[in-house]
């Protein structure tokens, strides 16, 4: 930082024939550390949702910290990148950005976190990625699928019936099934092997043997291979 001072003789004048040498401690380099989006791709429908980020940082000083946010198309700060805000993080806090998707293309964005306590500075990736979609048809923009994403189902919260879609990178093995909070399976929507692409299907709110569900939370859950996805669903009455 700044600093300023004065050099007083012994009569109390100020004179300026003195010099002062200021030898401060090196200052340590903040961190940051993005927590939300966790890891995997987390759907977001476009226009119609927000998403917020979160981050904690740190400061061997525990100076204050300023966190700039941005979203890239690519994991790299190659000059596209797009900072979305500048925020005050305190010391130990939770800071956070909500990410207005209305102002974005659909498709994966990957989320970078710099800090800096305003002398040093450095940042990291977020383990996860952002997929925007369309709020209609349920899919982003990509030329190829590259990953396996159980988009969000709609409507949600649902009345008589939702539908829900899976987008699958390759052919393989799916088990697609509802569960209620305490764990139990509720409805079997589908067993056995999908090609690659979306796949849409459609959940009347009723369980295996034809009978209406209350209302509450339900799972929507899919294994492809090994690999396990689940969204909430929310069902009134």
């Amino acid at each position: 930082g700044y600093y300023y001072a004065r050099v007083y003789g012994a009569s109390g004048a100020i004179n300026q024939g003195y010099t002062l040498t200021l030898d401060p401690p090196a200052n340590g380099t903040p961190s940051v550390i993005v927590t939300d989006p966790p890891s995997g791709t987390h759907p977001v429908l476009a226009s119609k949702e927000t998403y917020t980020i979160q981050w904690q940082t740190s400061d061997p000083e525990a100076n204050d910290t300023w966190v700039t946010v941005y979203v890239n198309r690519q994991p790299v700060l190659d000059g596209n990148e797009i900072q979305l805000e500048t925020s005050v993080n305190t010391q130990g806090a939770l800071g956070f950005h909500i990410f207005n998707t209305a102002e974005f293309d659909l498709g994966t964005y990957y989320v970078y976190c710099e800090v800096t306590d305003g002398g040093t500075k450095s940042g990291s990736w977020a383990p996860g990625t952002l997929y925007l979609v369309d709020p209609v048809t349920g899919i982003g923009n990509e030329q190829g699928i590259t990953q396996n994403v159980l988009l969000p189902n709609a409507p949600n919260p649902f009345y008589s019936s939702t539908t829900l879609r899976l987008q699958l990178a390759a052919p393989n093995q799916v088990q697609w099934r509802i569960y209620d909070l305490a764990g139990r399976q509720v409805r079997e929507i589908f067993t056995g092997f999908m090609p690659e692409g979306q796949h849409v299907m459609t959940w009347d709110g009723r369980d295996s043997s034809g009978q209406e569900v209350a209302g509450g939370i339900y799972f929507n859950t899919v294994v492809v291979g090994n690999e396990k996805n689940v969204s909430k669903i929310v069902r009134v009455q």
